[in-house]
């Protein structure tokens, strides 16, 4: 089992193991505090038990979804026990006092105060069972060979060696090394995997044969370590450097420690799995609600167009989009229906477009598509791309094949992710922010995604849009 397959089943392992621990954690916490309020008062008269397993439904979901925003589902189960076991408390301890917040809509029920210290004692040993049981399990995986990442480490000198040993004498910690990249190799330092050119370890990256890459060289040159961040970025490998580079390496680290070897990880939220797949579920249902709730807008729109003039309703243009792959991107019509004509004739006109793809006062657009596109109202189709998969509601903006070279190298990143209606650079200016900050800040967006970070965007969304700032 790969390490990318093995990461799709722990998750899924997870998640099911803590929803059947939650409930299991409130089914023994309803009989411990009935056992407890039984001793103290023997006659008294105990509460019914299908409210509580109403609730303990409700709670479980709850608790997943706290899970997952504190990282419970994504780094922090590779990390420390010691670490996991401090998100579970926070995480339990939160969820437990939502769970109390909601009793207050079950009418004419009343819930025992005892029941809920009970069952945030029993729900915190439970997952803390549960979890080191299935951190036990890893690490026996790892020991026979399953799901370990493929190391390789990029330079050839002491901390390289040090750390090529320390994974090979301890499986357990899931890192295989399969290859060191150095051009000069240096003579009295024995390593027990191949020692491989930098070009040789570029073509393995390029294809996909390494899932994590630790640069120990101290003298790598600024440009080579962009290109070797990209190229970890567009392949979903992650990056991690030591302390040294630290000066060269832009956007969120996070830290490490191997056995007093100190680390760095470049950020790339967006380059894992759960948060890739947090992001879709995301935009599924809160998609189908905003489409849902548009759907007057949608109808009144598309009567502006057909009011406009003759052609189609909708107009699609092919975009570029995860992996460079091409799709429709929807809109509403806002030009004439010669519009392509217009522009060919008219070499200066021609010329203004190339430079940002965009027109100020452009003569092609219609009096309804001026209004539509002021306010973004042309782009709310895109709405069906993202249901399709094609788009996400927050995420770069999708681009044309001639912009490509635009973004240079840095290209790779964005067609690493699934491109997004709205995004950080659109709150920032929309079209009036040029290349070079675009690509800063979809960079940015790629490595510190959150869904925090999502809600935030689309919170400031509609001020950008009816602000009318930057747009034409």
């Amino acid at each position: 089992m790969t390490f990318k397959s093995f990461q799709r089943v722990h998750l899924l392992a997870l998640l099911v193991f803590d929803l059947l621990t939650g409930v299991l954690a409130f089914i023994l916490a309803y009989h411990l505090a009935w056992m407890l309020n039984q001793y103290r008062d023997p006659y008294s008269m105990w509460f019914p038990f299908l409210p509580y397993i109403k609730l303990a439904i409700i709670w479980t979901f709850l608790n997943a979804v706290i899970f997952s925003l504190g990282g419970l589902y994504s780094r922090r189960p590779w990390g420390s026990f010691a670490g996991e076991i401090g998100g579970i408390l926070t995480a339990v301890s939160t969820s437990m006092v939502f769970a109390m917040a909601i009793t207050f809509f079950f009418r004419n029920i009343e819930f025992s105060r005892l029941f809920f210290i009970t069952a945030w004692l029993t729900a915190f040993i439970l997952f803390w069972v549960e979890r080191g049981f299935l951190r036990f399990v890893r690490r026996q995986m790892f020991k026979a060979g399953t799901g370990t990442r493929r190391l390789i480490l990029w330079g050839s000198n002491e901390v390289s060696r040090n750390l090529l040993n320390l994974y090979i004498r301890n499986p357990w910690r899931g890192k295989k090394p399969v290859a060191v990249i150095d051009d000069e190799f240096p003579d009295g330092i024995d390593f027990d995997v191949p020692v491989f050119s930098t070009a040789v370890g570029v073509t393995i990256l390029a294809e996909g044969k390494a899932d994590e890459v630790i640069v120990t060289s101290h003298d790598l040159p600024r440009e080579s370590l962009y290109r070797l961040a990209q190229l970890c970025r567009t392949n979903e490998i992650a990056l991690k450097l030591v302390p040294d580079l630290l000066e060269v390496v832009a956007g969120q680290l996070s830290v490490e420690g191997v056995e007093g070897i100190p680390m760095v990880e470049m950020g790339n939220n967006l380059g894992r799995y759960y948060p890739q797949l947090v992001k879709r579920v995301f935009d599924i249902i809160v998609g189908g609600i905003i489409t849902i709730l548009l759907l007057p807008v949608l109808a009144i729109c598309a009567l502006m167009v057909i009011s406009s003039g003759p052609g189609p309703v909708l107009f699609h243009h092919m975009r570029l989009g995860k992996g460079k792959l091409l799709f429709p991107q929807f809109k509403f019509r806002t030009m004439v229906l010669n519009a392509d004509e217009i522009l060919n004739n008219d070499p200066e006109l021609l010329e203004k477009f190339k430079e940002g793809f965009k027109l100020q006062d452009d003569p092609r657009i219609t009096p309804a598509g001026k209004f539509l596109r002021r306010y973004s109202l042309d782009e709310l189709p895109q709405l069906f791309n993202v249901m399709r998969g094609e788009m996400s509601l927050v995420g770069p903006r999708p681009i044309v094949e001639v912009e490509v070279e635009k973004y240079g190298f840095f290209s790779d990143a964005l067609f690493s992710v699934t491109p997004g209606m709205t995004g950080l650079w659109q709150v920032s200016g929309r079209s009036d922010v040029g290349y070079e900050e675009r690509v800063k800040l979809d960079l940015l967006y790629i490595e510190r995604w959150t869904l925090l970070e999502d809600l935030r965007i689309l919170a400031l969304t509609p001020g950008a849009v009816f602000g009318g700032r930057g747009s034409y």
